[in-house]
Order: C-alpha cells, then structure tokens, then sequence
C-alpha cells in the first residue's frame, strides 16, 4: 500500500442501493462504487454519473476479493428484501411451504 491510501471514513464496504428501473445494485467497496445486477452477469464501476462497464472474466481474474466482497453483499441485500417482503406478507410461512411442495418448487434438487 502505498502513502496516499486511506481507509474510507464510512467502513470499507456499503450498500447504496437497488435502481428497480433497470434491477442493478449499487455497492461501494473501498472508494469506488460498483453497480453489478443481481447474477454478477452486468458490472460497471461509477465515478459522478458516468457508468464505465467493466470485463466480468478479468476483473475476477484481476480482482477476485472484491467481486465475491460485491457478490455476497448484493446476495445478503435481495434475501434481506425478500425476508422483508415475506414478513409483510399476510401468508403464513406453512401455507407458503406447502404450496412450493405441492407445486414441485422445492425438494427437485
């Protein structure tokens, strides 16, 4: 590391938040801002409002802490949404399971 670097004053990762429009998350790790979809299939990086689309492959490659840093982040914020959502919900968490089962949804693995 060299002299100029400083830790980000806020921690060294935070959730921005979920653009519904076209389904990207924004994550900041560090001081640069992520914007990645939901499968890691779609990542840039922002600087002001300038999106600047990045190489999925190399920047795994190159930067393989970071993305999977990325990934988990996006992954615990969609199933924080849905436990969220399922608690609103006015249907029981049996009901649900029993549904999935009856339809096939779970236990085909």
């Amino acid at each position: 590391m060299n002299a100029q670097f400083k830790p980000h004053p806020d921690g060294v990762k935070a959730y921005i938040g979920h653009d519904r429009l076209t389904g990207l998350y924004s994550v900041r790790i560090g001081w640069t801002i992520y914007v990645a979809n939901a499968n890691g299939s779609v990542l840039y990086t922002v600087k002001g409002e300038v999106k600047t689309p990045l190489n999925i492959e190399e920047f795994k490659t190159k930067r393989p802490k970071v993305y999977t840093t990325l990934m988990n982040e996006i992954s615990f914020q969609r199933k924080k949404a849905l436990a969220t959502a399922l608690e609103l919900s006015n249907i029981p968490s049996y009901e649900r399971k029993a549904y999935k089962k009856k339809r096939g949804f779970t236990g085909s693995k």
